[in-house]
């Protein structure tokens, strides 16, 4: 038990403020979120990048891939699957399929992984 004296007591008006303060904050990391996801990575169009990809094998792997296009929804990254990495190999099964996808920029770099 706690004695009466020693419990909190806050006004309706605080108690508004800080249900504001922390529908704000929770709408700011919405949107943060949000813009994170549709982030592009500055990759252009055409670009030849390493994405990373699920192998035959069932294992997520670096391919060698070229950026085909840009959407407003997530993952926002088209990319077309070219050969594997590091072998080069351009056989139709070591890629992965469908060889055109959609993909986060977090799963896409132009550095040699």
């Amino acid at each position: 038990w706690v004695a009466v004296d020693r419990l909190l007591y806050h006004t309706g008006i605080e108690l508004e403020a800080a249900r504001e303060k922390a529908s704000t904050a929770a709408a700011a990391a919405s949107q943060a979120a949000v813009e994170a996801e549709l982030d592009t990575g500055g990759f252009p169009v055409g670009a030849r990048v390493f994405a990373k990809g699920l192998a035959p094998s069932g294992e997520r792997e670096w391919f060698v891939a070229n950026v085909i296009g840009h959407r407003d929804r997530a993952p926002p990254l088209s990319i077309k699957y070219l050969a594997t990495h590091p072998d080069g190999e351009t056989n139709p099964l070591a890629l992965p399929i469908p060889r055109q996808a959609f993909v986060y920029a977090s799963d896409v770099q132009t550095d040699v992984p």
